[in-house]
């Protein structure tokens, strides 16, 4: 059945990534699909946000369709063999063949490693910045009320200048 002959109802039927995305701050989540350009929705709970997504997908179908436009596959049916052709600077090339040398490997094995080291930094820059957020805002809220608790040095005021004072020092 080609595009065109499909319903927007059918299209959602193929297996279009789906992505919640909780924002901690409101407490609200947001819905996309990558596959469709400023599909996004909002909603108060995960359920509502893909409520919400599946009817603005519909709608993003039905307009794209309009226009005579054709609908993105799903990224799950794209091909990914394995190859892809690469250019680059010579200059670029000359750097990453003498670096595969060095390491005694071909120059795909080198650059199949580097991809992969690249996007394996990206990920755990990712995890560790939300664990450093985390322990950052859990500090800061111990060390907040560490001073607004009173104790045998005097009201929480006092410590604060005390401490305020160890600083100019």
């Amino acid at each position: 059945m080609s595009d065109i002959q499909m319903t927007p109802e059918e299209f959602l039927r193929r297996p279009y990534t789906r992505v919640l995305i909780p924002d901690t701050e409101s407490g609200t989540f947001a819905a996309m699909i990558p596959e469709f350009p400023g599909c996004i929705t909002q909603g108060d709970s995960p359920d509502e946000a893909y409520a919400r997504l599946h009817e603005a997908a519909l709608a993003w179908i039905e307009a794209a369709q309009d226009l005579g436009q054709s609908i993105p596959v799903p990224r799950e049916e794209n091909f990914y063999g394995g190859k892809f052709a690469l250019r680059m600077p010579a200059s670029l090339h000359k750097d990453a063949a003498e670096a595969a040398e060095r390491d005694g490997t071909s120059l795909n094995q080198f650059a199949v490693a580097a991809i992969a080291e690249r996007i394996g930094a990206n990920k755990l820059y990712a995890v560790l910045s939300k664990k450093i957020e985390v322990l950052w805002a859990n500090d800061s809220e111990r060390r907040l009320k560490a001073y607004r608790e009173p104790d045998n040095r005097g009201a929480p005021a006092d410590r604060v200048s005390e401490k305020a004072q160890e600083l100019v020092r």
